[in-house]
């Protein structure tokens, strides 16, 4: 992978078009909307990457590529050349492999609700990643610690091999 800045797949669409309990207990569109310390969670989510030294071009697949534009760092990110929107597909598979045909490699996949994620995450994502000869790493949450941390939410969750 060399020195190669890494191109992020941010996975932002809605699971079956259906609207998330969270983003409707907000009143909001979509969960990626749902605000937590006075913004939305994407735009944690699009800071952490942005301020990553190791980050270069952020894909967010999402449902309404359009529908984040009123986002201050949304905006930062295009005028800078450094994000686009592409529409996601109607599943995540079919969305990942859309959104990594469209951004590159080596290629970081991770989700707008991702809340946790740092620059010093990323680097030591990138870092196993790199050590391990890898193309690509997901950085997925395992279902012990959602419902751990949340143990009335979500219920269905994706199996991994």
């Amino acid at each position: 992978m060399g020195n190669t800045r890494l191109h992020v797949l941010l996975l932002a669409g809605r699971r079956d078009a259906k609207v998330d309990p969270l983003a409707a207990a907000h009143v909001v569109a979509d969960k990626c909307r749902v605000p937590l310390d006075g913004k939305p969670i994407i735009a944690h989510v699009l800071d952490a990457l942005a301020t990553s030294p190791l980050v270069g071009l952020i894909t967010v697949s999402v449902n309404d590529p359009f529908g984040m534009d009123d986002l201050d760092c949304v905006h930062s990110l295009k005028t800078a050349r450094r994000l686009r929107m592409v529409q996601s597909s109607t599943s995540l598979f079919e969305s990942i492999i859309k959104g990594a045909q469209l951004a590159g490699f080596p290629l970081l996949i991770t989700t707008a609700d991702n809340v946790f994620l740092s620059p010093e995450v990323i680097a030591e994502v990138d870092a196993k990643a790199r050590a391990a000869g890898a193309d690509a790493a997901v950085a997925f949450a395992r279902k012990a610690d959602v419902l751990a941390a949340h143990p009335d939410g979500q219920r269905r969750f994706y199996s991994f091999a």
